[in-house]
């Protein structure tokens, strides 16, 4: 449950370089504009939402794992979308560095998770 909290919280205070500096993915996931941000929107919330699924509750470990997964590749999607949609003409490892934490974070996940895949019941 905490790495699970951890990725989302350092997913939101990600930071976007935009004309009008830098904004966090917070501000952006409840941003009015749903013409533009809308699709990165559902997304990032879909993933916080599949991050928390069940990360609290008495469940096998692999199953736990799947949906930290599948969140943190929902929101992985999620931050490349709101990337695209607002315009960021920055240098890729500009983006890289200000997403370094939910990067590494969302690899100790993946890496968890396949290390969960391999365990046997017995």
């Amino acid at each position: 449950m905490k790495t699970a909290l951890l990725l989302i919280v350092c997913w939101l205070l990600t930071f976007i370089p935009m004309e009008q500096g830098l904004l966090p993915l917070a501000a952006l996931l409840f941003n009015p504009d749903r013409e533009l941000y809308g699709a990165a929107q559902l997304t990032g919330f879909a993933g916080i939402l599949l991050t928390l699924y069940l990360a609290n509750l008495v469940v096998e470990v692999v199953l736990r794992r799947r949906f930290q997964i599948a969140g943190m590749l929902a929101l992985l999607v999620a931050w490349i979308d709101f990337i695209h949609s607002s315009g960021s003409d920055a240098h890729w490892l500009l983006l890289m560095a200000f997403a370094l934490p939910f990067l590494v974070l969302a690899m100790l996940v993946l890496v968890r998770g396949l290390q969960a895949f391999g365990r046997q019941k017995g």
